[in-house]
């Protein structure tokens, strides 16, 4: 595995899953450096030649182990809980009054209860503080 890559202090949950998704459609072409990426961040594919990777079943929660291994962690629920919680932990909504998690375990901030309950009322769950764990 390579060395890990840095998150940012305020890491981005949508952003994250975009790189993911990336990373699939970059296998999908067969693009030499994403292969590399996988063959070094993923068990199941660390042994494959570049030719059998092109051709492999590689799937979206494949995408993410690799992501979340470039990250440091050892998977994509840990990564996503470390971003949950730094999240929480820095107040990254600040200015915005509540911050909470969704039923999704995604962070949600808004001007008051009533802004949250009003956008989205199926996802609005009681606010939630816990300190990031260590990836």
């Amino acid at each position: 595995m390579s060395t890990p890559q840095s998150l940012p202090d305020q890491p981005n949950f949508e952003q994250l899953k975009k790189q993911a998704k990336d990373l699939l459609k970059a296998q999908k072409s067969g693009i030499a450096e994403s292969l590399l990426r996988i063959r070094e961040n993923h068990p199941n594919f660390s042994a494959i030649s570049e030719s059998e990777l092109r051709n492999a079943k590689f799937s979206l929660s494949d995408a993410q182990l690799v992501i979340a291994r470039e990250y440091g962690f050892a998977s994509w629920p840990k990564l996503k809980e470390y971003v949950r919680a730094v999240l929480l932990e820095t107040g990254a909504a600040a200015g915005f009054g509540l911050v909470g998690v969704d039923r999704e375990g995604f962070v949600v901030a808004a001007a008051g209860v009533g802004d949250v309950i009003d956008a989205a009322p199926e996802r609005a769950i009681a606010p939630a503080t816990t300190a990031a764990p260590k990836p």
